[in-house]
């Protein structure tokens, strides 16, 4: 199956950079063409994209739509649950989101195994990168949770074996929040995880760690926030921060030297006030490696000023434009070229989440993912319905007339 489409600005993101007037030949699932002008080509299908706006999807490398929100945002268990993660997943493809890093961390109660996770997502429309770890929530006492045994509270000494560690590392398709080196709020008030934000491992345990996924030929992202914890991660040899929050200045120098990633969460993730668009902007001068994430579902901090959100309200992949706009629209007035910006919500997550040299951008050769849109997600607008196809592989998955 061939695709044309025509009349439109193409923001390659690649070598071709951006293209004000163009045309996108698709063969199969792969970009075939990519050039100015107009195209007389015969096709199996024409997309007028009427001067809109071409991009590569929307990537959001932090999510966990299938495990603690599929409870808490549809109070759904056993095979209902499933349902619920296949929902949530579709109002991120929806909002123009092609691929997502999830996580199963273990729960309390769901059961579900990294095995059904891996069959529900083989054959949806969007890319699923599964990141399997352990989270400790920061309840008195802490609860420790793993992928390795989901739906029962284990225990950090007995349970935590290499081998346990070794079969996350195995089932990891990218570095996720893997291992939690600081105690999570979650979801929960902290009168209830009064523990957020506790040290939970020593260095020894972090190295060992970051040793056996790197024996197994995958790399390894935490949960952290503060300087302790990202320095221990950091000097262990981990390869990406999730979150940062109560980072400094002189440890995110760290960071680009050791050429270790963050992945922004805007609106919250941990018990410490999130990264604000000014020092996220320091990092990614200082030479970070910077990709933003919704971390859905998740409610917003208090202290997130730069966020217009009501109390409590659950931040999802339909807030993605909301959330990362204020950082977008900061880099612009800080004079970085607007691809460049644009970056930070499609290829840099794309990078993260893929093993392969294929980087997301639109370039002939690479997987036919984009999104055509009346205005520039993010910059012009946070109005999702203003994306008019999302192409996935080739072909239109979403379309709004």
């Amino acid at each position: 199956m061939t695709t044309l489409i025509d009349n439109v600005k193409i923001f390659t993101l690649g070598d071709q950079g951006t293209i004000e007037n163009g045309y996108i030949l698709i063969k199969g699932d792969r970009f075939q063409e990519i050039n100015a002008g107009h195209s007389t080509i015969n096709c199996d299908k024409k997309i007028d994209g009427q001067g809109m706006v071409v991009l590569p999807g929307l990537v959001d490398c932090h999510t966990h739509l299938m495990e603690y929100a599929t409870a808490e945002l549809h109070q759904t268990q056993g095979p209902a649950q499933k349902m619920a993660g296949i929902a949530n997943l579709l109002t991120a493809l929806k909002s123009g989101i092609v691929a997502v890093g999830e996580h199963h961390l273990g729960h309390p109660v769901l059961s579900q195994t990294t095995k059904e996770y891996q069959e529900i997502t083989n054959d949806l429309p969007i890319d699923v990168k599964l990141a399997t770890g352990c989270c400790f929530i920061g309840t008195d006492p802490l609860t420790l949770v793993s992928a390795a045994h989901p739906g029962r509270i284990i225990d950090k000494d007995k349970d935590l074996t290499d081998e346990v560690i070794k079969h996350m590392a195995i089932n990891s398709d990218f570095p996720g929040e893997s291992i939690f080196l600081n105690a999570t709020v979650a979801n929960l008030p902290l009168s209830v995880a009064p523990k957020a934000g506790q040290i939970t491992f020593k260095y020894e345990k972090i190295k060992n760690f970051v040793n056996i996924f790197h024996a197994c030929g995958k790399k390894i992202g935490a949960h952290i926030e503060g300087d302790i914890a990202a320095e221990m991660f950091i000097n262990a040899g981990g390869d990406v921060i999730h979150h940062g929050h109560g980072i400094s200045k002189q440890v995110a120098g760290l960071m680009a030297k050791q050429n270790v990633s963050l992945v922004v969460t805007p609106h919250g993730g941990t018990s410490s006030k999130p990264l604000s668009p000014e020092e996220v902007y320091q990092f990614y001068k200082l030479g970070v490696n910077i990709a933003i994430a919704s971390d859905s579902y998740l409610p917003a901090h208090p202290e997130a000023a730069w966020l217009d959100l009501p109390q409590d309200y659950l931040v999802g992949p339909e807030d993605f434009l909301k959330i990362t706009s204020p950082f977008l629209t900061y880099f612009l007035d800080q004079g970085e070229p607007l691809e460049d910006v644009l970056e930070l919500i499609t290829v840099n997550g794309r990078r993260l989440l893929s093993n392969s040299t294929e980087n997301g951008t639109i370039t002939p050769g690479n997987q036919a993912d984009c999104i055509i849109c009346q205005q520039i997600p993010g910059i012009e607008t946070i109005d999702t319905t203003t994306i008019k196809y999302v192409i996935k592989n080739g072909q239109p998955v979403v379309v709004r007339n």
